[in-house]
């Protein structure tokens, strides 16, 4: 769908019919950062799951800010390393852009690189690039507002040696 001619608004909406706008244009954009979709191709897998963010990232249903695994991946944040259990205080994503990162592998318990597996954990606050939408989809701020713990996997699956993509999808 993205390409050169989609910033050509007229002449992308008289060949698709789409309507685009702003999230259409910062979803693409992912895109072209080399973000993948987080919603799921398949919605009648075996896992009869959704994949995904649960809406709520701009590369999962044009949803609001990117997430965290998208800003760590675009190297936009820094995720604070969670190694010993202990109280920790979490700040907004939007607001602070801090995440915390924990290993899915307890030997190891470190975080070596953005290309692996892991547990993402943000504050998901609905205010900045967040605040229109959540007027149109939450009853109340309160309704707004949580943490989000994500399974990320976004190991390298480099079998083909002219594409490198992710080894896994939503699926």
């Amino acid at each position: 769908f993205m390409g050169y001619e989609f910033f050509d608004f007229e002449l992308e909406h008289k060949r698709t019919k789409i309507k685009i706008n702003c999230e259409t244009v910062i979803h693409e954009t992912g895109h072209l950062l080399n973000l993948p979709d987080y919603y799921d191709y398949d919605d009648k897998d075996i896992y009869n799951n959704d994949g995904g963010y649960c809406s709520v990232d701009m590369m999962d249903h044009n949803f609001g800010d990117h997430g965290p695994v998208s800003k760590i991946l675009l190297n936009w944040i820094d995720p604070v390393l969670i190694q010993e259990s202990g109280i920790y205080q979490l700040p907004s994503l939007t607001q602070d852009g801090i995440a915390f990162v924990i290993s899915t592998n307890p030997k190891r318990n470190k975080f070596d690189s953005i290309f692996d597996e892991y547990y993402v954990i943000d504050y998901v606050t609905f205010d900045g690039l967040n605040a229109l939408q959540c007027k149109d989809f939450f009853k109340t701020e309160d309704d707004c507002a949580g943490v989000r713990v994500s399974l990320a996997n976004t190991t390298l699956d480099k079998s083909n040696p002219d594409y490198i993509d992710f080894k896994y999808n939503n699926t």
